[in-house]
């Protein structure tokens, strides 16, 4: 009979344990999933031009086996008075060309990533913040990962344009569906769809072994980063830059979302805004 109440007791607090645990909301990825979806080729078509046009873009292939490989995970500082002397070839001039003065006043922080496969700002993301005169400062300069711009099991590119981070995909530990699971931890996606979905495009770490093939071309489309900047970056902008930001319009001729800067206004001409990050992030494919 004891036996008994003891194995009753044990099935009790099992089922007990089972309800609280269930009860507990479990995280939400489902519009995260599949975090890189294939695209159709009319998506592709579509989205980037015809497929030769990218074909002729030089490619190295990343995993091929080369002699004497020397990590540039950890670049230096970057020289910020050496490169405003360049005038019109310094990032920041790169990044005032780009941004329209309609969104000056919406975002605090600006990463300005170059996916050229070779040149001065090339494989880097420039971090610019402002300052109280709400003039654009240069904090960080990181070698980074784009797309390979190959055909593989998809076109793995990184579209270029202006983007704003997804506020409602921040995902520390995120598993790419596309690549067998590979990790994306501090993974923070674009506000960007494709016709009816959200795109799997994120900014997100990369694991110590692959950091060797920072500042090439060697992703599946999004931005890689050292795995130390990524976490510093990803808790940073939650804590840091949440706020109004425009709503950046559908592009139903492209059947993707703008990637121009233009954005959506009431009436009245006045910009309408929602809630999110006051990031944006610029993709763009000047060498330098």
């Amino acid at each position: 009979m004891q036996k008994f109440t003891a194995l009753a007791a044990g099935v009790a607090a099992v089922f007990v344990f089972s309800v609280a645990y269930a009860s507990q909301p479990p995280p939400d990825f489902s519009d995260a999933a599949p975090l890189e979806r294939l695209l159709s080729p009319e998506e592709l078509e579509m989205e980037f031009g015809p497929a030769s046009r990218f074909d002729r873009d030089g490619f190295e292939n990343p995993w091929a086996e080369r002699g004497g490989l020397v990590s540039k995970a950890h670049p230096a500082r970057y020289d910020r008075t050496r490169d405003l002397s360049l005038m019109t070839n310094s990032p920041i001039a790169r990044v005032e060309r780009l941004l329209p003065d309609h969104l000056n006043e919406f975002y605090d922080l600006i990463l300005y990533v170059s996916k050229a496969p070779e040149g001065p700002f090339a494989q880097q993301m420039f971090v610019f913040e402002r300052d109280e005169a709400r003039a654009l400062e240069l904090t960080d300069r990181w070698l980074i990962s784009t797309g390979r711009e190959r055909r593989e099991r998809y076109f793995t590119t990184t579209p270029p344009g202006l983007f704003m981070l997804d506020p409602n995909r921040m995902v520390p530990a995120a598993y790419s569906a596309q690549w067998d699971g590979s990790a994306m931890p501090w993974a923070m996606f674009w506000n960007y769809s494709y016709t009816t979905r959200m795109s799997g495009y994120a900014i997100h770490g990369i694991a110590p072994r692959y950091q060797q093939y920072l500042g090439s071309r060697a992703s599946g489309g999004c931005v890689r980063l050292p795995l130390a900047q990524a976490e510093g970056l990803f808790r940073r902008v939650q804590s840091e830059f949440r706020g109004n930001v425009p709503i950046f319009p559908f592009n139903h001729e492209r059947g993707t979302t703008s990637r121009d800067g233009s954005v959506v206004r009431d009436e009245n001409g006045d910009v309408q805004t929602e809630w999110g990050y006051r990031v944006l992030l610029i993709v763009d494919t000047f060498a330098g």
